[in-house]
């Protein structure tokens, strides 16, 4: 069984040559002075923990509506001993919001669904003064 530890949505992550997970920008909210609005680039990292052997991870971002948005490719991710903690990462480029609301960030590890429904980014209009 899979333990998922952390879900960031950032700006930028990457792995340094060190193997270390590199988190920049996080946040959880995007301003769009109007709709369809579109974000030239964000990530979305996890950190997993579960027995030795290889998971296949995927991201989804879905709608208000829950329709999905863009999904992430799967990769596979290994954990190698037990309690070591494996990190995801993938970046998301050019995504397009259709209207304002609650977008839900859904991991899947092995086809199934392993967050809550805490982990979104609310896109919300810019406020006119």
């Amino acid at each position: 069984m899979t333990k998922l530890h952390f879900v960031h949505i950032c700006e930028e992550a990457f792995f340094s040559e060190d193997k270390k997970l590199n988190v920049i920008g996080i946040f959880d909210e995007i301003i769009a002075s109007r709709f369809p609005a579109g974000h030239p680039k964000f990530a979305v990292v996890t950190g997993i923990s579960g027995e030795p052997g290889n998971y296949e991870e995927i991201i989804e971002l879905l709608s208000p509506s829950g329709e999905t948005v863009i999904k992430s490719t799967p990769k596979t991710i290994n954990i190698a001993r037990v309690g070591q903690r494996a990190h995801f990462a993938v970046q998301f480029i050019n995504v397009v919001f259709k209207e304002a609301g609650k977008y839900r960030v859904v991991v899947n590890i092995d086809g199934k669904q392993v967050n809550d429904n805490d982990d979104f980014i609310l896109i919300n209009p810019a406020t006119r003064v």
